[in-house]
């Protein structure tokens, strides 16, 4: 005898649906986990490219647009990120640092640099952020401890070696004239080198 079962649902499938139902889920809590590592990665580098610019480890500088962690329905984020400076140079194997290089090539004249030595080589802003994350829906996941992310990123400090601004601006120029009393020259080099106030011999 033949039994039409057409349009009926087996206890199977009644079994397979809340499974199901918290697969999808999970896959979403995954997919928001995911999301908030890569935002955690864009905040970092755009807080610590802005602390280089600036010049500065200011949390005023070192901040950057945190739209990406709101908005989402039922997603709960928080960001905060650190900035701090590092040598630029360290761990450097086979180059010497810069103005160690420049002091070994100056021996003969190692005066050259007296006036455009700066008090630190260069330097390297350090970004470090965390950032969080809860969810409001569904329950099972809203009871768990928050999702943490934790991304770094390293900029080089912009500094600028230029004319514009002190030492530089003097270059070497006192320097030059210094030397050119010692010798008694000073007097072929007329307007020559400006920038050191002229002779005081």
């Amino acid at each position: 005898m033949r039994t039409d079962r057409r349009g009926s649902v087996t206890v199977e499938s009644l079994l397979v649906l809340p499974i199901a139902i918290a697969m999808i889920l999970l896959g979403r809590f995954i997919l928001e986990a995911s999301l908030n590592r890569q935002e955690a990665a864009v905040y970092a580098r755009g807080s610590t490219v802005a602390a280089a610019t600036a010049r500065s480890t200011s949390f005023l500088n070192c901040a950057f647009d945190q739209q990406d962690f709101t908005g989402r329905t039922s997603v709960d984020q928080a960001a905060q990120v650190r900035c701090s400076r590092q040598n630029g140079e360290r761990g450097l194997n086979n180059e010497k640092p810069v103005w160690d290089a420049l002091e070994d090539s100056a021996q003969p004249w190692s005066e050259i640099l007296r006036d455009v030595k700066p008090s630190r080589g260069p330097s390297d802003i350090v970004g470090r952020a965390q950032a969080t994350l809860t969810m409001a829906q569904p329950q099972f996941i809203a009871q768990q401890n928050p999702t943490e992310a934790a991304q770094s990123y390293i900029s080089a400090e912009r500094r600028l070696w230029t004319h514009a601004a002190r030492p530089y601006k003097r270059a070497h120029d006192k320097v030059i004239w210094d030397e050119l009393c010692k010798e008694g020259t000073y007097w072929l080099f007329p307007n020559v080198f400006p920038n050191g106030g002229g002779p005081r011999c």
